[in-house]
């Protein structure tokens, strides 16, 4: 039985962990005979070759990642008592004790580990543990290897509550957390962490144990920390080649924070079908205090670009993906324009034109590729967005935003 304790918000890019039944691994030796316990057993799958699935009557879809940075390459798995009494009014000694930390590097890209025979588990019958996943650890802002690894090794008790509140802090409103577009030469590019808390109960001890009824099969997933844009620019079909000639470089986001924690923390809707994927929506996701006040983020394209480079109708258009990845954000307070777009059509970066808000996005929950599409018209420019969250395989659960017009989208931090 799973119940999420720190449910994560967003979108996501999910990844799964999908435990077997029969063990971690064929390659595993059979028991022959059990041995008195029972084993929680975790094959894990980051990827998959699921179809993109299309949300009918908006422009969501379902993207895998495409970049090894976005993908697993490492997992850790901490495994903590959640039992306090072992029953009425005798609390248990070892609640809140590190029963498992285990790191596993894995196989190049990510695919799968469904063959990792360190990925099994001994736990107790009908008790109560808080899982807690973490993928990439290593490219967290400030990681700290001797706290995952030493301060939280197995033995040790798990008191202060500090994973959950660990935050991630791109340091100012507006700015990047991970950069991966202007690294020096040498120098690899970060991998995205990815996180996850569950609850989990295991199953009561079978009157007649065999081998078969005494593993446990639980469908667990991580999601990536992060958001990201790319961005798409176009003219009208109204406009002519030779109407005006203006350039741009500059494009500018803003409704940005710098605040986030590294485990979400979000509120859930019912499961729903969206194309081949069914998955929930996320209603709402809290924010550590202190972000303060939303900021702006300017891409640079790198280049100044010649409008009369883009051919009339679309048949042709600018395409800007940069590797820039962004704490998940709320937007503005007491507005309907949570987050805006601007972009300049001199070329100069402190001359925009006014600001538009970006439809379709109430909220910037983390695993969230924003697609902005920018068609320049006489009257100056349009926006659409597409909001991709990535996927796995396909695997319940995945994830969706949840863009009713009707919702209730609190904006305030939590």
């Amino acid at each position: 039985m799973i119940s999420y304790k720190s449910k994560i918000l967003l979108i996501p890019i999910c990844l799964f962990l999908m435990v077997a039944i029969a063990g971690c691994s064929s390659k595993d030796e059979p028991r022959e005979v059990w041995d008195g316990k029972l084993y929680l057993c975790l094959n894990v799958s980051s990827t998959g070759h699921a179809a993109p699935g299309t949300r009918a009557g908006d422009d969501t879809f379902f993207e895998q990642p495409e970049l090894e940075t976005e993908k697993m390459h490492t997992l850790r798995i901490i495994i903590v008592d959640d039992r306090e009494y072992i029953s009425e009014g005798k609390r248990n000694p070892f609640y809140n004790q590190i029963v498992h930390n285990k790191f596993r590097t894995l196989p190049s890209a990510a695919i799968s580990s469904i063959d990792d025979p360190e990925l099994k588990f001994n736990v107790e019958f009908d008790h109560d543990y808080r899982i807690y996943l973490i993928a990439n650890e290593q490219g967290i802002p400030n990681y700290d290897k001797d706290y995952f690894s030493s301060t939280l090794r197995q033995g040790n008790f798990y008191m202060d509550g500090s994973l959950e509140n660990i935050q991630l802090d791109a340091v100012k409103s507006g700015a990047e957390i991970v950069d991966n577009d202007n690294l020096e030469l040498g120098v690899a590019p970060s991998l995205i962490p990815m996180t996850e808390i569950f609850n989990v109960k295991t199953k009561q001890k079978p009157i007649d144990p065999t081998l078969e009824n005494t593993t446990q099969v639980e469908d667990l997933f991580v999601t990536r920390a992060f958001a990201k844009f790319s961005f798409i620019v176009k003219k009208s079909n109204n406009m002519a080649d030779d109407d005006f000639h203006y350039t741009f470089r500059y494009i500018k986001v803003s409704g940005l924070t710098p605040l986030e924690f590294l485990f979400p923390k979000a509120e859930y809707g019912d499961p729903i079908t969206i194309g081949s994927i069914t998955g929930m929506m996320v209603n709402d996701f809290s924010l550590p205090a202190g972000n303060g006040e939303p900021g702006s983020h300017v891409f640079d394209l790198g280049r100044v670009i010649d409008i009369a480079e883009i051919v009339t109708g679309g048949n042709l258009d600018y395409r800007y993906t940069p590797q820039l990845y962004f704490t998940e954000a709320k937007g503005y307070e007491d507005t309907d324009a949570k987050f805006t777009c601007s972009l300049s059509l001199t070329g100069e970066e402190d001359d925009y034109l006014e600001a538009k808000a970006l439809p379709n996005l109430p909220s910037l929950p983390r695993n969230t590729h924003v697609q902005i599409i920018i068609t320049i018209n006489a009257h100056g420019f349009d926006t659409e967005v597409t909001v991709l969250p990535y996927t796995g395989v396909n695997l319940n659960p995945s994830f969706g935003i949840d863009r009713d017009d009707d919702d209730d989208n609190p904006s305030h931090n939590d």
